[in-house]
């Protein structure tokens, strides 16, 4: 992902439970159930994900997988990822964790999310093109971002594939270099 771009940042400002393996002076405010203005060693938290790929790195937190990563969950993915609202867990769902993947060592949590998607994914390309001019907004609401955009780009390729077969397409023009190459042509003539 680019620097500036949007779904980066929301995606490293998404919540991630923490283990802090030192105790953090001035970090009290991360921990709203502390009156202390520092962390004591071994306190569990919730910090974003931004601050926590920080901390891990100096080794004073070890991150720890969101309940929707749990094993219970997991299982409810590969029952029947379709009819789960993905999206109230995570927006950035899939991107997260494959994130937490690699920081916490849960090697099998990307072969389920790829599972999960690949299930998804049939279903929303279906949808996406057969919906035609319908209101789509139910069908959506369960879908992360990176889903999301999956079907919009379906549907407007849909849509565009539609205006060709009816042919109401705007009409064919020759390119602006064509058209310069055309005049240069025709002042040199004169």
């Amino acid at each position: 992902m680019a620097y500036y771009d949007i779904d980066a940042i929301l995606l490293d400002d998404q919540i991630v439970p923490a283990h802090f393996n030192t105790a953090a002076m001035d970090l009290g405010v991360l921990d709203p159930s502390t009156p202390s203005p520092h962390i004591d060693q071994g306190t569990e938290t919730d910090i974003p994900l931004w601050l926590a790929l920080s901390l891990a790195k100096r080794s004073i937190v070890t991150l720890r997988s969101p309940s929707f990563f749990g094993e219970s969950f997991q299982a409810h993915l590969l029952a029947d990822a379709q009819v789960l609202n993905i999206h109230d867990k995570c927006p950035f769902f899939y991107e997260l964790g494959v994130k937490l993947a690699k920081l916490t060592g849960n090697w099998a949590l990307p072969a389920v999310l790829k599972k999960a998607f690949h299930t998804r994914y049939l279903r929303i390309v279906d949808t996406s093109i057969n919906l035609g001019a319908a209101d789509y907004s139910e069908h959506i609401r369960k879908l992360t971002t990176a889903e999301r955009n999956l079907f919009h780009l379906g549907h407007a390729a849909a849509a565009e594939v539609l205006r060709y077969k009816t042919r109401d397409t705007d009409r064919l023009a020759a390119s602006a270099v064509v058209t310069r190459k055309r005049r240069r042509a025709a002042l040199g003539k004169k």
